[in-house]
């Protein structure tokens, strides 16, 4: 289209190419709108049942085919999930006639139909989790709850990205419905597949509880077994939501925003979480208290809420658009997964719910972790991200961990940009300006935008730092970059509180499933099968925590384990090994500069405008975040 501009607005050189121009725009403008693709599901649930069955209708396609396919992964969980093993009895009904579905691949079902017509199909999908997470990414049915990831039950229409979907559920009267997508005379509706895929389902029993956080309406569903008082669930979620909504300057990529936080009954230990657009799922011990909630439980509350704004808002390429039909791939799980881990933190003691102290004890632990990581040396922070994919699992890709990798950088350059501008700029700068350029635009980030914003919204050049922490494999410089916060670093040798066995998942009683080789239960001659009756003479109980803390045993001293074998009591016994770990502090002898560094990471207008320090060197073993998995079995105490 050739134009030219004069003072007196547009005038269009004669010509064919114009010509051309008038007839195509007078032909899309007379041809017919095409109707827009519309997919109604209902879903039928009955309690206790094995499988849920959905129903769907299709209109407003093109045909004369139109093809169907479950996800082969879903949002938040970078691995794949193969989720068509869970699908069965599929049937097609076109023009009034059941007809031959075709699988062109093992997650897709292809429909024969004419133009235009109306399509029905019908299909059962199993619900393969059980009562030790009540539902998080498949699909569960309990005797008084079910719970559905639509990424997991419900299918979308291939090559039609703006189809419109609906959600009916039929499940018994007494049931409640909830999920985080605006119903209209009983139906959930979504503008597309990419927000219905991030709108859990939960249905059945449910208590409901409700606060505004600067305007925004939160709803918190809670099911199963809650020990934690509504006042406590309230107040902890509340102030980590206001704190995160502070960071942003008020900024919030919802309207509203849903937590469903399910308790097993017999969970004893610590569960996954799973973040989405508008709301999260979290899987909690049923022995969660009004004490223990706000210690570790709560840093899933905080991880989860972040990722709204990182990760759902700010995403990098390769997570947006979101092609559900094979795996995608970004080199940028560092910033997207490992910021959000190390914000947990920061904003769990702006939010007034965690002293400095626990603060650097968890960034503590991350450190140790780190140095532990076999890939440290190897494998860059990018790569990590990238290999998850191949492992399936976000702790050794490479053998190292992009949630820990990237939490530390995040730490690093805070720290950095802290001291170099005399605490004029942090870290929450650069996320804000993250923030204005892509997540409030929605527009997805190309690799290393990071960099560029670093430097545009704190005015320094940190090239060298970014490149080598974060596309290079050079080592962490802990000990040059914390001193700039008055952190002490000291390596100390303290006994180790790994047994090395897993457990059975879904069994009441601690039956061993595998034995770590080289490990204190491979010394004291564990085998799978045992049942793990007592510790040094204490009966033991799953409590979450790992078998050896406590009891202030010692490097070298044994340990006495009785476990039942073959319809046999035996004891067994092995030595408390040692494990060198780094121990963090704060100075109380720092310098002004350095102490206002560290008073600046905690600082809130909210809540709290100066914070304590930590006092004397301090070393807690909190669990790191892992992200989400069901691999239950396969996590070790």
């Amino acid at each position: 289209m050739n134009f030219t501009f004069g003072s007196h607005g547009v005038r269009q050189r004669p010509g064919p190419s114009w010509y051309l121009w008038f007839v195509f725009l007078l032909a899309a403008v007379l041809a017919p709108a095409r109707a827009a693709v519309r997919v109604d599901y209902t879903v039928s649930i009955s309690p206790n049942e094995p499988a849920i069955q959905v129903a769907g209708t299709i209109t407003g396609f093109d045909g004369p085919n139109v093809s169907v396919a479950i996800p082969v992964w879903i949002p938040g969980y970078y691995v794949r999930i193969n989720q068509y093993r869970f699908i069965s009895n599929f049937e097609a009904i076109a023009d009034g006639k059941t007809v031959e579905v075709g699988r062109p691949d093992s997650d897709t079902w292809s429909i024969p139909a004419e133009k235009g017509r109306e399509i029905r199909f019908e299909y059962s999908v199993e619900a393969w989790e059980k009562d030790d997470t009540m539902g998080l990414m498949g699909v569960y049915v309990g005797r008084e709850s079910a719970f559905f990831h639509p990424g997991s039950a419900l299918m979308y229409v291939k090559g039609e990205p703006k189809a419109t979907y609906t959600v009916r559920i039929k499940a018994p009267d007494s049931w409640d419905t909830a999920a985080p997508l605006p119903s209209i005379d009983g139906k959930y509706r979504a503008p597309d597949y990419e927000t219905l895929v991030d709108s859990p389902f939960r249905v059945g029993a449910m208590r409901r509880l409700t606060f505004s956080a600067r305007g925004k309406p939160c709803e918190i569903i809670v099911v199963g077994k809650c020990r934690v008082s509504d006042e406590v669930l309230k107040e902890i979620t509340r102030k980590i939501t206001l704190s995160a909504i502070e960071l942003f300057h008020g900024a919030t990529p919802f309207d509203r925003y849903q937590f469903q936080y399910q308790f097993p009954p017999d969970r004893q230990q610590q569960g996954y979480a799973l973040e989405h657009r508008s709301s999260m799922s979290c899987v909690f011990s049923s022995l969660e208290t009004d004490t223990s909630f706000p210690k570790v439980a709560a840093t899933y509350v905080a991880h989860e809420l972040f990722h709204a704004w990182n990760v759902k808002a700010i995403r990098p390429v390769g997570l947006g658009p979101l092609d559900f039909s094979k795996e995608a791939e970004t080199g940028s799980l560092w910033f997207a997964e490992g910021f959000t881990q190390y914000y947990q933190y920061i904003l769990m003691v702006r939010s007034g719910i965690w002293t400095p102290r626990e603060a650097l004890a968890g960034l503590a632990r991350m450190v140790n972790d780190y140095r532990l990581s076999a890939g440290r040396l190897t494998t860059s922070a990018e790569q990590a991200g990238k290999g998850v994919w191949i492992t399936g699992d976000s702790s050794s890709s490479g053998g190292t961990s992009y949630y820990t990798k990237g939490a530390l950088i995040a730490w690093l350059l805070d720290l950095e940009i802290r001291a170099r501008t005399k605490g004029e700029k942090s870290l929450d700068d650069a996320m804000r300006r993250m923030w204005d350029l892509h997540g409030a635009k929605d527009q997805p980030y190309p690799p290393h935008a990071f960099r560029d914003v670093l430097k545009s919204s704190t005015g320094l050049n940190l090239d060298e730092s970014y490149n080598e922490w974060v596309s290079g494999t050079a080592d962490l410089p802990f000990d040059t970059v914390l001193p700039k916060a008055g952190i002490t670093i000291e390596d100390i040798t303290v006994p180790d509180d790994y047994l090395g066995v897993s457990f059975l998942p879904s069994d009441r009683q601690p039956i061993v499933r595998d034995v770590s080789p080289n490990s204190v239960a491979w010394d004291a001659c564990f085998e799978v099968g045992d049942v793990l009756i007592s510790v040094d003479g204490k009966a033991y109980r799953r409590t979450g925590k790992p078998i050896l803390s406590g009891g202030n045993r010692q490097v070298g001293d044994e340990v006495r384990f009785v476990v039942k074998r073959d319809d046999e009591e035996i004891t067994l016994t092995a030595n408390i090994r040692g494990r060198a770990i780094t121990r963090l502090g704060f100075d109380e002898s720092a310098l002004p500069e350095a102490r206002a560094v560290w008073d600046g990471l905690w600082e809130s207008d909210l809540f709290q405008k100066k914070p304590k320090t930590v006092g004397a060197p301090y070393y807690l073993p909190l669990p790191a975040f892992g992200g989400a998995t069901l691999r239950a079995g396969t996590l070790r105490s």
